[in-house]
């Protein structure tokens, strides 16, 4: 025998009795009820409830500035793999990736980190902040990657990239 709880809303709980075949029609009826319940569709809905909390509690909830750098994040990733293949001077190593990825990992716990500190003081500043200069850091990297892959490049971007990579940009 298995005793099910039944949670009515505004009344108490309700507790139900089932035997053998009677168990079986009650699951049968509760999984027709909730459709898309059971197997790996319970799994991927499990998980993805699971990630979007994540999300939110990191990061206040899904906004065009995190998706730009997440995307931001995987296009340098597959520019990075890619320049490696084209620059003799760059090579393809497991190592450097996975330190890529730690890296951006670490990228947006500094953007979470901005969402809690205005959690904290009450504000929407701080977040925005680390989240754009982020941003702004992954597009250059792609830049950087798109011209080590040997795409044609403005001199003046080039030489604009040489300075940020050495710590001396000119106005």
């Amino acid at each position: 025998m298995v005793i099910l709880p039944l949670i009515v809303p505004g009344c108490c709980s309700i507790r139900l009795n089932f035997r053998g075949e009677a168990m079986e029609k009650a699951v049968c009826s509760i999984k027709d009820f909730l459709p898309g319940t059971g197997g790996a569709g319970a799994v991927v809905g499990g998980v993805s409830s699971v990630a979007g909390l994540i999300v939110t509690h990191l990061f206040g909830g899904w906004s065009v500035g995190l998706e730009g750098l997440v995307i931001a994040m995987i296009i340098d990733y597959i520019t990075g793999v890619s320049a490696s293949f084209f620059c003799p001077a760059l090579s393809l190593d497991s190592r450097i990736g996975f330190r890529g990825i730690v890296k951006k990992v670490l990228i947006l716990l500094m953007v979470s980190m901005g969402h809690i500190m205005d959690a904290v003081i009450g504000t929407e500043l701080v977040m925005p902040m680390v989240l754009y200069f982020y941003l702004a850091n992954e597009c250059l990297s792609i830049t950087e990657n798109i011209a080590n892959a040997g795409v044609p490049i403005p001199n003046r971007l080039k030489s604009t990239l040489k300075q940020v990579g050495e710590g001396r940009l000119k106005r």
